[in-house]
């Protein structure tokens, strides 16, 4: 998603307007930082606190996402049903 090689223009990254950066996980090392900022044993103190608490942030979202969903198809007539089936195509 954030990566986009068969269209790069469309990629998030082209997205991140010049001088400005995203925060990244250690996924992003090897990629060029001038437009992400991955965990760096450079980084000071602060900025390292500052980077770990915007991607415990977007953990927690992702997770409330989550939990909502699945509680949304709790509510599907004959989920349980549905879902045996499923699991016993595969």
């Amino acid at each position: 998603m954030f990566r986009n090689p068969d269209d790069p223009e469309n990629s998030l990254k082209a997205k991140i307007p010049e001088g400005k950066k995203a925060i990244a996980d250690k996924g992003y090392l090897g990629e060029q930082h001038t437009k992400i900022a991955p965990p760096s044993q450079y980084d000071s103190r602060e900025l390292a606190e500052f980077k770990n608490r915007a991607r415990a942030r977007h953990s927690r979202e992702l997770q409330c996402s989550q939990k909502i969903f699945q509680r949304s198809i709790k509510h599907i007539p004959n989920y349980e049903e549905q879902k045996g089936k499923a699991q016993n195509s595969i």
